[in-house]
Order: C-alpha cells, then structure tokens, then sequence
C-alpha cells in the first residue's frame, strides 16, 4: 500500500498544480488515477483467476476488453451519426487477426500469462490509434468540408474527394508508433522489456519479446485506422455520393 500511497500523492501534486496553474485537468486527472487503481487491482485478480482457467476465458476476456475499448474510442467520433459499429469492428479485427497469426505460427506461446497481457497492449494501442483517427477526422471534416463539396460538385468521386482526407488520418494515427520504434531502446525501454528485466528474465529474450509487441501494435494500428476511416466514409456519404454527416 506504501507505493500506491506514493503514486497516489504525486498524481495529487499534478492536479493541485494543474488547478493553481488555471489549466483544470485536477478532477480528470483525480478521477481518473481512481479508475486506474480500482481498474488495475481488479485486472489483477481477473487475471490470476483467468491463468487456472481454459483459453476460451481468455478470449472472452479479449473480447470484453475489446469491446471496453472501442467505446472509449467511439467517444472521439463526434461527426458521425453511429460510429460505435465502424469502431468495434476495427478494434476486433485489428487486434484478434494479429494475435491469431502469431498463435497460429508460435511466434507467441499459446498461454493465458502471455496471450492476456499481449493481446491487452494490442488493443489498447488500437483503441488509441483510432482515436487519434478520429480526432483528425473531426479536424478535416470541420474544416476541409468545402474542399468536399467542391471536388463532388467538380463530379469527382468520393472516393477521389476523401482520398487527400484519409491519408491525413491514417498518417495522424499512426505517427506516434513511428516514434516510438525510432526511439526504442535508445531514448526509452518500454514497458514490457523493463518488467521482464526487472523480474530476472534474460535482457536478450526480453528485447525479442518487445520487438514482438511492438511489431504487433504497429500492424494492429495501421489495421484498425484503414478500416475504421474506411467504414466511417460510408457514414459520411450515402450511396448517390451525397454528404449525410
């Protein structure tokens, strides 16, 4: 409890701060370290349950977490009428279809104490990757809206009129994995290396595996922003290629 205790003091220090500094995040940031803690000690013991049960528990676990994710993400979708179908969609593709190419080639061990957590950082890295899909989809629609209805009323396709606009996203979501790789290992040691490492596991083996999640999350992401701006377009133009959002 001495470290939550701690954690829990310097989160109180950035709020008070965040407060006195006119900036207003301090409830947020209360809130949500509070949800973090509740969130985290009930994974914990989620998951030493999940490691005495079958496979099908983890997935369904997966699934849920999956789920979970997409709704947060969906909240970044302010321009559409439905974005929760294109979001949930994205999530389970992008995230399942790469953590079944690496169970179904060994790349990754076919266990609860290893598909959990991977599958954990796979989603929840294209749970972000789509917000930030998202989020510049709002930005372009907001202000490219009349580049649109020109390059439409020109008797462009909307395909040719979304083109410039979903490569923006996609480029947008995808940014912050590109520096990611450029700095790993060099200006940081990520997560799941350090935690090997700080358990006792050989460095080598440790950097294997975090190349493999990070292969992981950068297929998931690109994966998931392609077919999440992909299937908003069709929320956004009807079929006579008419703007509806």
């Amino acid at each position: 409890m001495f470290e939550i205790t701690v954690c829990f003091l310097l989160i109180l220090c950035v709020a008070a701060i965040t407060k006195y500094r006119g900036i207003n995040l301090d409830k947020e940031i209360f809130i949500s370290f509070l949800r973090a803690v509740l969130q985290v000690m009930l994974l914990s013991f989620i998951i030493l349950k999940l490691f005495q049960l079958s496979s099908f528990f983890t997935f369904l676990a997966l699934t849920v977490m999956g789920f979970a994710g997409a709704l947060t993400a969906n909240k970044h979708g302010k321009f559409l009428k439905s974005s929760l179908f294109p979001t949930v969609v994205s999530v389970y593709i992008s995230s399942f279809s790469i953590l079944l190419l690496m169970l179904l080639l060994h790349v990754i061990e076919n266990k609860a104490s290893v598909v959990l957590p991977l599958g954990g950082m796979v989603i929840g890295n294209s749970m972000n990757s789509i917000s930030l899909a998202f989020d510049r989809l709002n930005s372009e629609l907001e202000h490219e809206m009349h580049y649109i209805e020109t390059m439409l009323g020109l008797g462009f396709s909307t395909k040719q009129a979304f083109e410039k606009i979903e490569r923006s996203c996609i480029k947008s979501a995808m940014i912050p994995k590109i520096n990611n790789m450029k700095a790993l290992g060099l200006v940081w040691i990520p997560g799941l290396m350090a935690g090997m490492i700080l358990g006792g596991a050989n460095p080598v083996k440790a950097a294997i595996y975090q190349l493999i999640i990070i292969a992981m999350i950068v297929v998931s992401s690109f994966v998931s922003s392609i077919i999440v701006i992909q299937t908003s377009k069709r929320r956004i133009f009807n079929k006579h290629e008419q703007i509806i959002c």
